[in-house]
């Protein structure tokens, strides 16, 4: 019995390695996929599109702040266990002398239960180690994440604590950009681009890109407007998409939306639509709750 354990063991890690390669394969693809794209709208735009200097250098400062929030999200760690905050909070622990849990031996359909645990640390099943309140374990990533929002394929990795805010002004420059590349088309217009097609058939120069380039940025601007929507909806509610499946009341939603925002991407001053690190007195581990923390909840932190 011992010897087919340990071959269901290396059976099992061999697996996991070879998802890890293929899922890493897959990010990569992704990214240059959205990179591509990225590029080719500018080129299109500047070589294409011919636009007037002054809207090139609109377009040019959004387009600088949309790809600078998509690499700031990409290259971020979104709060895995090798993080600062992750890691001092377990040196906050140990130097409390903090109970610590044990892994847990009830069935799988109870200790892997998901729902609201304020305050308390939890136990990874998949990454046998704990982890702080409001972290969860991604699957395609094959780690726990703080305050995990979702894992999103357009970067390859998990959307975090310390990256969610890169995310949202990902979505919003990304939707501003697009929308000036439609508006501010030259030779052609964007009326005479939306019938683009009957130049196509004629087989004039550029019709066929311009036309990819257009439909492109529509379907862009769309997708990234109704994200970059539904994301500040949600971060006003200081809910993540992986909690809102949970039932009963959000424990940390605040009584004022512009909290529940702030906390997230810091005070509204002109770093607040700036990809850079937000200010913000909160780690990612403990977060402040609609009601008082009790004794018990506080030695989780």
């Amino acid at each position: 019995g011992r010897h087919l354990t340990e071959r269901q063991y290396i059976m099992q890690a061999q697996t996991t390695r070879d998802n890890d390669k293929m899922a890493s394969c897959v990010a990569t693809f992704a990214v240059g996929v959205v990179l591509f794209t990225f590029l080719g709208e500018w080129w299109i735009y500047h070589v294409v599109c011919t636009p007037e200097l002054y809207w090139a250098m609109v377009f040019n400062t959004l387009f600088t702040l949309a790809i600078w929030s998509y690499l700031a999200t990409l290259l971020t760690d979104p709060g895995s266990n090798a993080c600062t905050q992750w890691k001092e909070w377990n040196m906050r622990r140990l130097a409390k002398n903090a109970p610590r849990l044990e892994p847990p031996t009830g069935e799988p359909s109870n200790v892997n239960a998901r729902g609201w645990k304020p305050g308390e640390v939890t136990w990874c099943t998949a990454c046998s180690h704990e982890r702080p309140e409001r972290a969860h374990h991604c699957r395609q990533c094959g780690r726990c994440v703080l305050r995990m929002d979702h894992h999103c394929p357009w970067v390859g990795g998990c959307i975090g604590w310390r990256n969610h805010k890169y995310f949202l002004l990902m979505n919003w420059w990304s939707f501003w950009t697009c929308l000036v590349f439609l508006l501010s088309l030259r030779r052609p217009s964007l009326v005479q681009a939306i019938g683009a097609i009957e130049v196509v058939v004629e087989g004039t120069q550029y019709s066929t890109v311009l036309l990819v380039g257009v439909a492109s940025a529509g379907t862009f601007m769309c997708v990234t407007g109704g994200m970059f929507a539904s994301s500040l909806w949600m971060a006003s509610k200081n809910v993540t998409i992986v909690e809102e499946a949970f039932k009963g009341d959000n424990p940390y939603r605040l009584p004022s939306s512009l909290d529940n925002l702030r906390q997230l991407l810091g005070p509204i001053d002109w770093q607040f639509l700036v990809p850079l690190p937000p200010k913000q007195p909160l780690s990612g581990t403990a977060f402040p709750l609609s009601r008082p923390r009790s004794s018990d909840e506080e030695d989780g932190t």
